[in-house]
């Protein structure tokens, strides 16, 4: 059996892994009437999608007014992300006329992106 607490009111939270878990609720009110109330809660898991990335070696870039661009993951990679998100990758122009503005082209390419599962270079 797991216990958890509330930090105050009706709502009760937890963090399970896969697995048949035992519930007991108990209550009180204020003119002393005591309940318990117990039950099982199946958590699954369905199987993750795989992440599966490569690198696109070919990107063209139509650079703005300013001559510039903005690069995102999406752009550089090719594939599932399975469960990464675009966010958990980031994008670091190697050669840039100014690599204090982040992912925004400015002059070249090779564009180097790092990401929070793996590091990936393209």
């Amino acid at each position: 059996m797991v216990t958890i607490f509330s930090a105050g009111g009706d709502r009760f939270t937890g963090v399970f892994e896969p697995g048949t878990y035992q519930v007991q609720i108990s209550a009180e009110d204020a003119a002393g009437n005591f309940r318990d109330e117990d039950f099982l809660v199946t958590v699954l898991q369905g199987t993750p999608p795989p992440t599966n990335l490569i690198c696109n070696y070919q990107v063209n870039a139509t650079l703005d007014d300013n001559c510039q661009r903005f690069i995102t993951p999406d752009m550089v990679l090719e594939g599932d992300f399975g469960c990464a998100q675009e966010s958990d990758f980031r994008v670091h122009i190697a050669t840039d006329d100014d690599p204090s503005n982040g992912n925004i082209l400015d002059n070249a390419l090779p564009v180097h992106l790092r990401g929070d599962l793996r590091q990936y270079r393209c």
